[in-house]
């Protein structure tokens, strides 16, 4: 009886839209969101034509201009350093070569295809995955996100005096923190929507099935059943995983506590269950799975599965990486084979040369750094001031990665031992003295602890030649025309 009623008090909307694997089901979507973001919304770096031209056909598929584009700002996204704010670096790529690598990519795919691997189970459910995943994103953002509006005054007082605190002003709040009251009135909304969809719903719940947690293992008999569609044992054994099960099966804790858990725990997953079924059957009703911009992702997202398949099939089985190789990798790499080198750093800050170089000759007479840095510190603050500037960068013992430095102070820190000052240096509109403090790491480091990479990297290469040389066999057997006068067209 007490299973039943919590069972059905779990009807009852308790907790913001889950997922059926127990998070949240609004989660970021990761590089998929990313992308279709980004393809949609930013600037091309090629000049768009009136009309996508076909650049290369490959037996029935087809490579066009548009195609090229959004290949390049996937190449920008997912392989070009952080920090990079326009394709600038993928428009310097070679284009001709670019091009023969969606090709090979394409035969690829034909080729998985021809093999029955779009027909695999495992890339079925995927797919299916992914979608629902991409739906039930889309609902949240329409359902969730776009009615909670912008955090108001009234929002922040609301979220205080829940909590039995005074309120404050929204304007002296961190990000933090408007980030959690976010992410509370997002719940709130959460629970007001599955509430309605469950109003409308026909939810069924089969108690007698679930009496014996360690039978829902391997059943197919449904424990429940929402708007007709059924949540077999199985699904439920899964979700709450098999801890509950073993431990009300052993009796961990005293028999009865055990069980409570047990019964907690069957709650608590079906209910995840219930209210991911119904957000899944909603999304599919508004018809987002038939969105162009869904099924140009999913479509997208078809090939990547298909190419990692295939390549996974009948590319890495190919690659064997020897010991020697590895060995030899090391002797050859050694110099950047070592821990990152940090170094503290103090300077001197000035935004004249001859005041920098006047400054560098004290400091060689014996002056002292700290002093004059200081000194120096008081009269950038005071003419920033005047100004209405920033004052720039302030002196002080900061560590920093060499790595991480502007390519021309890497030499110099380098050169500099511990203690010693460098020449003035021009950055920008400022000039800098630099005086090393301290140095750490920089050591080599032993080969058994970076073996893994080193062995990775050299398998990644032997892949590239396998995939070279298998791209080159199916282009002999295949129809592949490339329109050298449209990729010649192109400009940036």
């Amino acid at each position: 009886m007490i299973l039943l009623y919590r069972l059905l008090s779990c009807m009852i909307p308790s907790s913001p839209i889950p997922s059926s694997s127990g998070g949240c089901w609004f989660k970021p979507f990761l590089l998929a969101i990313v992308s279709l973001f980004f393809l949609t919304t930013s600037s091309c770096i090629l000049s768009r034509q009136p009309k996508s031209k076909i650049i290369a056909r490959i037996n029935d598929s087809l490579i066009t201009t548009d195609d090229l584009i959004e290949e390049l700002q996937r190449f920008h996204l997912e392989r070009m350093r952080p920090g990079q704010e326009s394709l600038a670096a993928a428009a310097r790529l070679d284009l001709r070569s670019f091009v023969d690598e969606l090709i090979d990519r394409k035969l690829f795919i034909q080729e998985a295809r021809r093999m029955g691997l779009d027909r695999d189970r495992g890339f079925l459910a995927a797919l299916a995955d992914e979608q629902e995943r991409i739906c039930l994103e889309l609902l949240r953002q329409d359902k969730i996100v776009k009615p909670s509006g912008p955090l108001s005054q009234q929002d922040v007082d609301n979220y205080f005096r829940a909590a039995g605190h005074s309120p404050r002003r929204l304007s002296d709040l961190s990000r933090a923190e408007l980030q959690k009251i976010r992410r509370k009135k997002e719940e709130e909304l959460s629970r007001a929507y599955i509430q309605e969809l469950k109003k409308r719903a026909k939810i069924d719940i089969f108690t007698s099935r679930i009496a014996d947690l360690m039978s829902l293992k391997d059943s197919n008999l449904p424990v429940a059943r929402v708007n007709g569609e059924d949540i077999r044992g199985r699904e439920l054994f899964a979700e709450i995983g098999s801890g509950a099960g073993e431990a009300a099966a052993a009796g961990r804790g005293g028999e009865e506590k055990a069980q409570d858990l047990a019964a907690l725990q069957v709650e608590q997953g079906l209910c995840r269950l219930i209210e991911h079924g119904l957000l899944r059957q909603e999304a599919y009703r508004l018809g987002y799975a038939d969105r162009k911009e869904v099924k140009k992702h999913m479509q997208r997202y078809e090939e990547d599965i298909l190419f990692s398949r295939f390549y996974q099939k009948l590319i890495t089985p190919k690659v064997q990486v020897k010991s020697e190789e590895i060995e030899r990798y090391f002797r050859e790499n050694a110099s950047s084979l070592r821990t990152k080198l940090m170094v503290c750093l103090d300077e001197i800050t000035t935004l004249d040369p001859n005041s920098a170089w006047e400054i560098y000759r004290e400091l060689r007479q014996g002056a002292d750094f700290a002093f004059l840095a200081s000194q120096q510190e008081a009269k950038l603050l005071a003419s920033a001031a005047q100004a209405g500037a920033d004052a720039g960068r302030s002196c002080g013992g900061r560590w920093i990665a060499v790595q991480d430095m502007q390519p021309e102070l890497q030499s110099l820190v380098l050169d500099l031992k511990e203690g010693e000052i460098s020449a003035p240096v021009r950055l920008g509109d400022q000039y800098f003295i630099f005086r090393v403090r301290e140095k750490r790491g920089g050591e080599q480091i032993p080969l058994e602890q970076v073996r893994s990479q080193i062995e990775q990297k050299i398998a990644a290469a032997h892949a590239r030649l396998v995939a070279k040389e298998l791209a080159r066999r199916l282009r002999a057997v295949s129809k592949v025309a490339v329109d050298e006068r449209s990729l010649k067209q192109l400009t940036f």
